[in-house]
């Protein structure tokens, strides 16, 4: 109920007047929200989470702030702090600053881009090969992007040079194997041996793929890929 109740407080938010949070430095009503996590009602996450939007929302005022590590827990004197103010112990200002150490140490985020750089929960990670996507598709020396998708240049995967363009749907969800999709001209009969490539160029309609080594030579062979065909089709 302290979990719902808390949340209810951030939607009534919405509808007070700007001039309130100008007014005060800190609104009066956060100090609840405060005790209570000071005393464990509510959990960390929720905490941090409504102060992120407070923050986002203009209601309360943080200073920009560089986040210059990222850390997964919340210090304890912080909450100890919360529990201060909630108790008229110390000012507006020093809790303030408490949670301006939240956004240094990437617990909380503003939304600056140097705040997200450093904040592990900016970056994730996927390997589309352990889902079966592909032959082999490893190894990759550069991309190019259409405006839609993302290409990457065909290298070397750790058996040999290769020709297997790997693509990624940008209007897709990063971790879903659905928004990848692989193709490999040579083995589907295009060119002679087109495998090894260092980058590539998108010209509008075009997506030239700029040759390196095939495996047995130092070759020539530009692939060229037109946009406006199916990927996975050779002509």
């Amino acid at each position: 109920m302290i979990k719902i109740a808390f949340f209810i407080v951030i939607l009534i938010s919405m509808i007070i007047p700007q001039t309130f949070a100008e007014q005060y430095l800190v609104p009066g009503w956060i100090k609840n929200n405060a005790g209570w996590w000071a005393d464990g009602l509510i959990d960390d996450s929720s905490f941090v989470s409504g102060i992120q939007w407070l923050i986002a929302n203009e209601i309360i005022y943080v200073p920009p702030t560089v986040s210059e590590k990222s850390e997964t827990s919340v210090p304890i004197w912080v909450k100890n702090t919360a529990g201060w103010w909630h108790e008229d112990k110390i000012s507006d200002l020093e809790f303030l600053n408490a949670i301006q150490y939240l956004v240094k140490i990437g617990i909380i985020s503003t939304g600056s881009s140097n705040d997200y750089f450093t904040n592990s929960n900016a970056w994730s990670t996927f390997d589309f090969g352990t889902l079966g996507i592909g032959n082999n598709p490893e190894g990759y020396r550069g991309a190019v992007f259409d405006g839609k998708y993302l290409y990457f240049v065909p290298y070397q995967n750790g058996i040999g040079r290769h020709g297997e363009v790997l693509r990624y749907d940008t209007t897709d969800n990063f971790q879903s194997g659905n928004a990848w999709s692989t193709f490999d001209p040579g083995a589907n009969g295009v060119g002679n041996d087109p495998d090894g490539y260092v980058m590539g160029v998108f010209d509008g309609r075009y997506i030239y793929f700029a040759p390196y080594h095939n495996g047995n030579e130092h070759h020539g062979e530009v692939l060229r890929y037109d946009t406006t065909f199916n990927f996975e089709s050779a002509e």
